[in-house]
Formats: C-alpha cells, structure tokens, sequence
C-alpha cells in the first residue's frame, strides 16, 4: 500500500489577468457559493456591509482608529474578490470569510508552514518510481472517488493561527487515512512528534512533507495525539517521542510523476495526497474548483508557503478534492477544488507506503 506524502503544485493568481473562461464545463459539480460583484457597493453600502461582518465573526477591535484601518483592508479586499473571480477560468468563487479584515501578508504569516529551503531529494534516496497503469487498468478507474465516502477520513483537526504547522497537519492527515484504509479504522496521531523530532524542519517555522514522512520511517513510527498532543507551540524543548508508544510506521517512499492520470489512479488505488501551494490560492476562497490563468501560476517552489490533503477526485478527473487546517469558519474550513489541469505546472510527487 502506499501513500502519497508531497505533491508540490503552485498556484499565484495574478490579479490584472481577467482570461476568458476555460470550454470545459463544470457539469455534476455542486453548485458553487454565489458571486458577487463588490465592486458595485457604494461606500455607505460597505461599510454597512463591514458593520455586518462584525456582527457575524464576532470581531471587536480595541480602538476607533484600529477600526477604520480595518475597514480600509476590508475594501481593498472586496476589490480583490472581484478581480480573483473574473480571472479564474473554473468555477472559483472568491468573497468575504473571516479573515476579510487581514492583509494577505498578515493571513500568509499565520498559516504558512512550508520551510524556505532547497527542496532536497538527498534524503529520499531509497525511493522507488511508481508506475504508470496500464491501459487496461485505467479503464477501472472511476470518474469520480473520493476517500471520504468510504468512511476513512476523520475529523478535521485545526492548526490554529501560532504556529505555521500546515505540512505536519497535512502530512499527519494523509497517514491516519492510509492508516485507516489499511486497518479499517480511524485513529488520529501526533503533529507535535513532527514539530519537536523532526530535524530537517523547523518546527513551527515549516517543513517539507516529504522529509516528515521521512523522519516517520526513521524514527520507527508516530505516536497517537493523545500520547503526544498538539500544543500549537514552537518546538523549542526536547523531542518527547517514545518508540514504544509508536502505532503508525511507514515502510517505503514512492515517487510518482506530476501526471494526472497517475495521480488520479494512485489516489483510487491507495490513497491520499499531501500538496504544497500557495496561501494566495485560498485568500477568499469560498468554493467551486479553482483554475487561474495560466499566466498566474508559477513553477517556482518558493511560492509554496501552505499544504492540504488531497482526499479524491471527480467529473472524470477535471477538479481533485482537498481538506485544509487553517480554522476557516466558511466553506473552505473543509474542502476545496483544484482543476486537475494546475498539476502540469506542480513540481515532483513523492509517495510513501505502510
């Protein structure tokens, strides 16, 4: 059985690109949100809306002044929701959720997790190269599958917004389903062992999901969350992890391709994805599957600052399901859509297996 542990696609949407949208329907798809043209408010009309926002996500701020800056980036944002959805050729809905009164540099800071390294296949010299079905066995392959119908995903376990903990939330993810596809059952483990014992990341300053995976084969396993909790916290004490305690071990590392009959296949076949892509890809995001104009996607791995687990796929591969661990309070706190078509863009795919 294996595991897909990193798939690095990266995705930068340039926002003075409006391209016309994309021939291929989105048919069978759930509807997505409701777009709305914010552009079209007047400024009482915003800020009423503002006032209403507030009400809503709860938000009290500790000053007048603090307030109207906040309303200030609360605009630029209902502008760049407008340009987000004209140049999305999918059916991407971008609006307000509740990190609305952020910067993106101040949203990118709370929930990026991806270490700003070289990415460094050194370590995963012991990797075998996954093979592509053959024509015969990708008649088999369903158009649409998802993990989550065959009862092996968990809850959604949330990061929280202190430490950038994203790839060990995402790479912990992707082994307790494989986990639970394996063994029939659910259980959760522990993304603390990985941000205290992971050497080759920096805790809560990121990591790479591939050297994760990597330490977990080394380490001989992972703990559950309830002999190593989560405390959100940068790692700076001793690594805590108890070999004995260890219930999850990882047998070997696969790479496969940036293909995406492959991927699709391997996701059927064995299991969950891990992906790196840029936070800018989920700032308002509020459904639908997402596919920018070519000319805002980037090949360039420093762009790479968030990380997701991609669960299935659907409507003959066109869009691949995802689950993210940010905290959203909106449609994004569960899932999101990723044309299949950005995976010609990703970097290389990096399985592993129990």
């Amino acid at each position: 059985m294996s595991l897909l542990c990193s798939w690095f696609i990266v995705c930068v949407l340039l926002l003075n690109d409006a391209s016309a949208q994309d021939s291929r329907t989105y048919e069978h798809i759930s509807p997505s949100p409701e777009k709305i043209t914010y552009g079209a408010l007047t400024p009482n009309e915003t800020e009423l809306l503002f006032d209403l926002y507030l009400r809503d996500y709860d938000k009290m701020y500790r000053s007048n002044d603090f307030r109207r800056e906040r309303l200030d980036i609360f605009r630029e944002n209902l502008l760049r929701y407008d340009k987000m959805n004209e140049a999305d050729r999918g059916t991407a809905v971008y609006g307000i959720d509740q990190f609305s009164d952020w910067t993106f540099e101040e949203f990118k800071q709370r929930i990026s997790g991806i270490k700003k390294e070289p990415f460094d296949l050194s370590v995963n010299e012991s990797m075998v190269y996954y093979d592509d079905p053959s024509p015969g066995d990708k008649k088999i392959i369903p158009e649409n599958f998802d993990w989550r119908d065959e009862g092996v995903v968990g809850r959604i376990k949330e990061q929280g917004f202190i430490c950038g903990s994203c790839s060990a939330f995402a790479t912990v993810a992707t082994l307790e389903i494989l986990y639970s596809i394996k063994h029939r059952s659910i259980k959760y483990f522990s993304e603390q062992q990985l941000l205290d014992c992971d050497t080759r990341s920096r805790g809560c300053g990121g990591g790479w999901s591939h050297n994760m995976i990597k330490y977990v084969q080394e380490a001989g396993g992972l703990e559950s969350d309830k002999t190593y909790p989560y405390k959100g916290e940068n790692a700076t004490s001793e690594c805590l992890f108890d070999k004995d305690m260890a219930i999850l071990k990882v047998r070997r590392l696969v790479m496969v391709e940036p293909d995406s009959d492959m991927m699709t296949a391997h996701v059927c076949r064995n299991g969950p994805l891990a992906v790196s892509l840029s936070a800018e890809s989920l700032y308002g995001y509020r459904g639908g599957v997402m596919h920018p104009p070519s000319s805002g996607c980037s090949k360039d791995l420093e762009h790479a600052d968030h990380a997701a687990t991609i669960v299935g796929y659907g409507v003959s591969g066109v869009y691949l399901s995802t689950r993210n661990y940010i905290g959203y309070s909106g449609a994004n706190n569960k899932s999101m859509k990723l044309d299949r078509r950005m995976i010609e863009i990703g970097k290389e795919v990096y399985l592993t297996g129990l």
